[in-house]
């Protein structure tokens, strides 16, 4: 492996991209840093969530990418079959806002979620299980996160990589210099 001319601080956060990422990409760099990234976290220099999406991207890439382009790169890697996209349900949206830690910011607060059951001093009526468009009638009262979190989930696409990037990885390997340097965050 080539050394490098350039010096970086120890722990500077930076994004390496391979030559077989970018020529996969035909020399689409932004799809080459999305599957960076998936790369990244599978040789585990990257932490990513469970969901992950453009927005989730954009910010492991430092805002390289505006969010269209990650977005629009994540589709066109899934036309591809490198990546696959899923939305969740209200059900599992609304789960994962009942799973988190309620926020206990303040306790005098005088109000608690219905989903988190965080103390809050303000609540906001959101219609579930169906929405109001659906014509709704039942209405749940929610901290401003639940409420915000619910609709981040809902109008979201979220992205996984596919087996072809499995075998992307065993078609061209990387020496453990190349893993240990294939990071985005200490």
């Amino acid at each position: 492996m080539k050394q490098s001319c350039i010096t970086h601080p120890e722990n500077d956060n930076f994004l390496v991209l391979f030559q077989w990422q970018v020529d996969i990409c035909q020399g689409n760099h932004s799809e080459a840093a999305c599957i960076a990234c998936f790369v990244s976290a599978r040789y585990g220099t990257l932490a990513l969530p469970q969901y992950v999406n453009a927005h989730i991207l954009v910010h492991a890439m430092r805002n390289l990418y505006a969010h269209k382009t990650v977005l629009n790169a994540c589709f066109s890697l899934e036309q591809r079959g490198i990546l696959s996209s899923y939305r969740l349900n209200q059900e599992q949206a609304r789960q994962l806002c009942i799973a988190k830690s309620p926020q206990r910011c303040d306790p005098s607060a005088p109000l608690i979620c219905h989903w988190c059951n965080g103390e809050t001093w303000a609540l906001q009526e959101h219609h579930f299980p169906k929405t109001k468009a659906e014509g709704g009638l039942e209405t749940v009262m929610l901290c401003a996160n639940c409420h915000v979190e619910y609709h981040w989930f809902i109008g979201s696409y979220f992205f996984i990589p596919t087996m072809r990037l499995d075998a992307y990885l065993l078609q061209y390997p990387l020496d453990d210099a190349e893993q240990n340097q294939c990071m985005i965050a200490r």
